[in-house]
């Protein structure tokens, strides 16, 4: 079964969101484990296809077009991957798997009804979904964000947990060593937060407990250089920070991390995936990708560090089985993908 596998191809770990590369990888693993057979071919979204693209897409069984983002107001912002795209979808003649789709808005607090409301006021957004639909066999949805917006528009969606959850899987990972604890930051969103003195006080006492409290080192794990570190080194140490130059590094890390808390959510996720203990930080809807697998979520509008001590003392992390939530996405691929394109 030849795919061509439509998702972001990372080039370079610091200057892209390697978080959208993990819901391709882990996806590819549970992919693989469903449909042995499977062959993949990736194409990039985030430019307009080539000659050699659209063959690709045209010479494949069907095209799986995964990652995020998927779903946002389009009279807000909108790119290629998220209207044109499309169009050259239908001209490539093949029958599209739409999975792992997330939804995407700046807001830390807004609801899965609030999320659709927005995204239903843009004509161009519904008529889009509508396009996509008529060339769409299956579709799933990785965050209630999503799933609430396709769902309202009348269109089936199967929520399942995010792929990105598998994608140290995918690199023969499979088990955490918990050999520190770590903070994962999205520096953009407490550099330019008129409160950001205030949230910073709070990580570091947050910090000092979870080395205290656990016995281990809490590392400051820098997911994206270009994006983060210029403002980590003006709070932390270079003893404290870790920062990989490769996708293989970053996996590494990982696989070494207990309890992790993170605003980046491909931080928190892959390391939940192999039995790591995480709290998401949630900076804008994304974030609501720890409710599928009962991760807390702390919005940034009202983290402080009492409530990671509440979380941690109480044991409150989430008693998901991870192996658990990726076998039951491999059997639900493996009925429905055949079905889909039967």
């Amino acid at each position: 079964m030849k795919v061509a596998f439509v998702t972001n191809k990372l080039l370079h770990v610091h200057k892209t969101n390697v978080g959208d590369s993990f819901i391709g990888y882990g996806l590819k693993y549970i992919l693989k484990q469903a449909i042995p057979e499977i062959e993949f071919t990736d194409v990039c979204r985030f430019t307009p296809f080539n000659s050699h693209d659209m063959q690709i897409l045209h010479n494949s069984d069907c095209i799986i077009y995964a990652g995020m983002p998927q779903y946002n107001n389009l009279d807000d912002w909108a790119f290629y991957y998220d209207v044109e795209i499309w169009e050259d979808f239908r001209r490539a003649g093949r029958p599209v798997l739409r999975l792992a789709g997330g939804g995407g808005y700046p807001s830390d607090t807004m609801t899965p009804s609030e999320f659709s409301a927005h995204l239903s006021k843009s004509q161009k957004t519904k008529d889009t979904l509508a396009f996509a639909m008529k060339i769409t066999k299956l579709l799933t949805t990785r965050d209630p964000m999503a799933h609430q917006f396709v769902i309202d528009q009348g269109y089936p969606s199967t929520l399942l947990p995010c792929s990105g959850a598998s994608a140290c899987r995918w690199f023969g990972v499979h088990e955490t060593t918990k050999k520190y604890n770590a903070i994962c930051l999205t520096s953009s969103y407490i550099k330019n937060n008129p409160e950001q003195m205030k949230i910073v006080v709070e990580l570091k006492r947050m910090q000092k407990f979870l080395e205290d409290y656990y016995n281990k080192p809490c590392k400051i794990i820098c997911q994206i250089k270009n994006s983060d570190y210029e403002f980590l080194k003006t709070h932390y140490s270079d003893e404290e920070i870790i920062v990989n130059d490769t996708l293989e590094g970053t996996i590494k890390t990982y696989s070494e991390v207990d309890v992790v808390v993170a605003s980046r959510i491909h931080c928190a996720l892959p390391i939940f995936g192999i039995g790591g203990r995480p709290i998401i930080i949630r900076v804008d809807t994304r974030g609501s990708v720890g409710d599928v697998l009962n991760i807390p979520v702390i919005p940034l509008s009202e983290f402080d560090a009492a409530r990671v001590i509440h979380i941690a003392r109480n044991d409150l992390f989430s008693k998901v089985n991870p192996l658990d939530a990726v076998e039951a996405e491999i059997a639900f691929y493996r009925r429905e993908i055949p079905k889909a394109l039967a």
